[in-house]
């Protein structure tokens, strides 16, 4: 588990070095490790509330961040990560790559991916496969828990259970468990 603190303390906490591209998406390479950032923008928030399904290289999901995610796409595909990091709304464009890379790229590349606090983001997958992406999720989470039916998680769901957090965080913050802080809490408590 520590090195999945080390991952979101350094990817998802460390906004630093973050370009701004297509549909205001933020996104960083380095160290061969690609991470998406979580909202943090009024455009992010928009294409968070845009649920309208979209089709998408057999896929059918939210259409917000399919549409986020393919304004990058060209930029993105090409950098050949060894790793792709996502928390919240990054999650689902993380996801998305992860996916284009595996079944939709000439190179055919499983690349592990990691998303913390994703929300739900498909309906249906023709593909269906998404066993190369961990799913990070503190089950008091709202965020990871939206939009409702049809919408469904993917990968390999990794849940925060029984980790007591400290309230020293502001109320929406804790009442959510969306925070970056609950998140480093609760990943710090995990032994497997």
């Amino acid at each position: 588990m520590d090195k999945l603190v080390s991952i979101f303390e350094s990817e998802c906490r460390d906004q630093s070095d973050m370009i701004t591209a297509g549909n205001d998406v933020q996104y960083r390479f380095r160290n061969g490790i690609l991470t998406f950032q979580q909202s943090v923008s009024e455009q992010d928030w928009i294409t968070n509330f845009s649920i309208l399904p979209k089709k998408y290289n057999e896929l059918v999901g939210h259409g917000g961040y399919i549409r986020s995610y393919q304004s990058v796409k060209d930029l993105v595909i090409g950098l050949n990560p060894e790793l792709i990091v996502g928390f919240s709304y990054g999650g689902p464009l993380a996801g998305l790559l992860h996916r284009d890379l595996k079944y939709f790229n000439s190179c055919s590349m499983d690349v592990p991916t990691i998303v913390f606090g994703c929300p739900k983001f498909v309906i249906y997958d023709g593909v269906n496969d998404w066993s190369g992406v961990l799913n990070v999720q503190n089950p008091y989470d709202l965020v990871s828990m939206v939009p409702p039916f049809p919408y469904h998680r993917v990968g390999n769901l990794l849940k925060l259970n029984n980790v007591k957090c400290s309230r020293n965080t502001s109320f929406m913050n804790w009442i959510s468990g969306h925070s970056e802080k609950e998140y480093v809490q609760r990943l710090g408590g995990i032994h497997l």
